[in-house]
């Protein structure tokens, strides 16, 4: 009787035979061994039982690489939008500086306008004569220009974020899907 690779333990050995002859005749007869019946099974079933096995590993790692894939390309985007809020942010933080500055603006606006009406207030008569209204009122207008235009420019910004902020929630939400149907 030929010995067995795990020293006659229970389950399957691995049999070694000196010629193919010999497993041929071996191969479905039973042998008592002690209280045991050893039977002898080809080992092209083993064989099939292995290729399964490594079919379905190797399946595993081919969902596992798919899935390592699919989820660089879900980080990729995400890192694409924390760098689209990145310039959101600095443009926010831009805007807030030319609120800021147009507030500034206007308080200087309207602190220069105080001091106009003081120094007319105190101009006499002939100096105010002098002094045309024409020109006040292009300075005037000119500021009011520049309020408008400063405000259009906002207003155009802040459109501008509104519209990535959208566009960015819709890609958030379908890349939540895209992770929801893994």
């Amino acid at each position: 009787m030929p010995i067995t690779r795990n020293r006659n333990k229970k389950g399957i050995a691995i049999l070694n035979f000196e010629s193919q002859e010999i497993r041929d005749e071996a191969v479905g007869k039973g042998y008592k061994v002690d209280q045991f019946t050893i039977k002898i099974v080809p080992a092209e079933t083993k064989v099939c039982h292995q290729l399964t096995q490594r079919k379905t590993t190797l399946n595993k790692q081919n969902q596992q690489s798919q899935n390592q894939e699919s989820n660089n390309e879900i980080l990729q985007v995400l890192e694409g939008i924390s760098r689209k809020l990145n310039n959101i942010e600095e443009n926010i933080n831009y805007l807030n500086e030319r609120v800021d500055a147009i507030q500034y603006g206007q308080s200087n606006i309207s602190h220069i306008n105080q001091e106009r009406v003081r120094n007319q207030n105190n101009l006499t008569s002939s100096e105010s004569e002098r002094e045309s209204p024409k020109q006040l009122n292009n300075e005037e207008i000119q500021e009011e220009e520049m309020e408008n235009n400063t405000q259009n420019e906002i207003t155009q910004y802040l459109s501008q974020i509104m519209n990535k902020l959208d566009n960015m929630e819709n890609q958030h939400w379908s890349n939540e899907q895209k992770l929801e149907s893994y």
